[in-house]
């Protein structure tokens, strides 16, 4: 598969830029099992991942962005957009396609 074009919004740029950091990490992780199965969650971190053949990597606005090669892609670019709560703000990611049940 070919790699999606990744997208940081500038709030993201600018959210990771005043908190020092230079890694956005996309990651999917299995919770569940038993009677219940697998469920898909994802995971998003601000360091750089261990095995980087296993992710797509780009380099925006000085931002080393890495998204898990396992991802399914919907449509041909993965947005990565902050979203603001009330006392804090966390980093939301569109174009990535999550499966409920393994």
């Amino acid at each position: 598969m070919e790699q999606p074009k990744f997208i940081l919004t500038e709030e993201v740029i600018q959210h990771l830029t005043s908190k020092n950091k230079s890694n956005l990490t996309f990651d999917i992780t299995l919770s569940g099992g038993g009677c219940c199965g697998f469920f898909e969650l994802e995971d998003i971190s601000l360091e750089k991942p261990k095995n980087l053949e296993h992710y797509y990597h780009e380099n925006i606005s000085e931002i080393d962005v890495y998204v898990t090669k396992r991802a399914r892609f919907v449509g041909s670019a993965v947005q990565f957009n902050l979203l603001k709560g009330f006392l804090n703000k966390s980093i939301t990611v569109s174009g990535v396609k999550l499966i409920n049940k393994a």
